[in-house]
């Protein structure tokens, strides 16, 4: 039975959202939920939540939108066009939603411009040259040789830290040479991954040698977390998450040399660069990292792992190849 909208006056827009993002949570991934909590408590709510649903005005939200445009991080740094534009949109979805639920005769975002910050705020964008790559797996195994693996495969195969992290030997099909991308650990929970889609990723020789040897490592360490079929569990068996590779990182970093922070996602875009510098097909790049848009779902999503497999063995080819026997364990 349908519920019968509740007098707007009765509810103000802190109320709506209360109730908004319990529904919410009912249908999207806890970390979807999550993020749109965050955005209405920390930047939306504070500055309209007082505000009777049936009393919004466009004003009122201009009012937010000449805000959001400068907006400043307690650093005092721009946020990004990017992040704003994050806020603006959760802010629309629930409006809009309010006014088709409660009947509500105007909608007051309708013809608001979105904020457009005036000062952009700029992020990390670092990636590493195939050397320096080379270099950085080359002094991780001799620092940390437990992490090598995990690194090795983020490193070339593309995959998200949490994508690693859910990853169970079945996962592993060793025969065909692929991974099955199909579940992400987040905020140690086990998720869907974060386009809903699952993918094979392509693993070249290099990446099922090293696969192979972190198993026998695992056996023969007799690792505290190998009791599950977690392909890289954590010391208590359950599951790893990508803040743990930080201080690993740091270490190869310092020790190859290298100024830019290293972290899983500098990695992915590690990848990605790499795998563009040796030409290979867009396409390709975004159905082997499941970089996924609107747009360019259907028209790649028929490409083979073989395709996938000599892209990421072009881009292997361009590195200092640091083997699985180059350092001992």
């Amino acid at each position: 039975m349908r519920r019968s909208p509740k007098k707007s006056s009765a509810l103000s827009v802190a109320d709506f959202a209360t109730e908004w993002l319990g529904r919410k949570a009912q249908r999207v991934r806890p970390s979807v939920a999550i993020n749109y909590e965050a955005k209405l408590s920390l930047f939306i709510l504070p500055r309209l939540g007082h505000i009777a649903l049936e009393d919004l005005t466009r004003e009122d939200i201009e009012g937010w939108v000449t805000w959001a445009e400068t907006a400043k991080m307690k650093s005092g740094r721009a946020y990004t066009r990017a992040t704003v534009t994050g806020w603006w949109r959760a802010l629309v979805t629930l409006v809009k939603d309010a006014v088709a639920e409660l009947g509500l005769p105007v909608d007051p975002t309708n013809r608001v411009r979105a904020p457009k910050p005036r000062q952009q705020g700029r992020r990390e964008k670092g990636t590493l040259t195939a050397d320096q790559l080379g270099s950085l797996l080359g002094e991780l195994k001799r620092i940390a040789p437990e992490r090598y693996a995990e690194v090795y495969i983020l490193a070339y195969s593309g995959v998200r830290a949490g994508e690693l992290y859910a990853l169970s030997d079945e996962d592993v099909d060793e025969k065909r040479a692929r991974i099955l991308i199909r579940k992400s650990v987040w905020n140690g929970h086990l998720d869907s991954t974060k386009t809903d889609s699952p993918r094979e990723v392509a693993l070249t020789p290099g990446m099922l040698a090293v696969i192979r040897e972190h198993r026998a490592f695992l056996e023969a360490s007799f690792h505290r977390g190998r009791k599950g079929t977690l392909l890289f569990p954590a010391q208590t068996g359950g599951y790893r998450t990508g803040q743990t590779l930080r201080k690993p990182l740091a270490r190869a970093a310092e020790a190859a040399g290298i100024e830019q922070v290293v972290t899983p996602q500098v990695l992915r875009r590690t990848v990605n660069t790499l795998l563009l510098l040796s030409g290979v097909d867009r396409i390709v790049i975004r159905s082997q990292l499941g970089h996924v848009s609107e747009q360019m779902t259907e028209r790649y999503a028929g490409i083979g792992v073989d395709a996938k497999l000599d892209a990421v063995a072009r881009m292997e080819a361009r590195k200092r190849m640091v083997t699985a026997t180059d350092v001992p364990l």
